[in-house]
């Protein structure tokens, strides 16, 4: 399972970003993982509302998206 880039920017006034998570094969068995946001460039509670969850891969399900709210607090940043 990997994310579909490296890297993701927005805008603030987006107020959203999708986050696309790729199962890169599927052996026809139904398979979950866990996420949960990180602090890195952009801070929780600050430039995004941070989470958790677990996303749940159908047998032959191979993309799922994460949405993570942004906060719209007038500075310039990455996520």
């Amino acid at each position: 399972v990997q994310f579909s880039s490296q890297k993701y920017y927005c805008l603030e006034s987006e107020t959203l970003v999708v986050l696309e998570v790729l199962r890169l094969k599927s052996n026809g068995e139904a398979s979950s993982i866990a996420w949960s946001t990180k602090d890195h460039t952009a801070v929780s509670g600050k430039s995004y509302k941070g989470g958790s969850g677990v996303l749940h891969f159908g047998p032959d399900e191979l993309r799922k998206d994460i949405a993570i709210e942004i906060i719209d607090d007038c500075n310039w940043g990455g996520m």
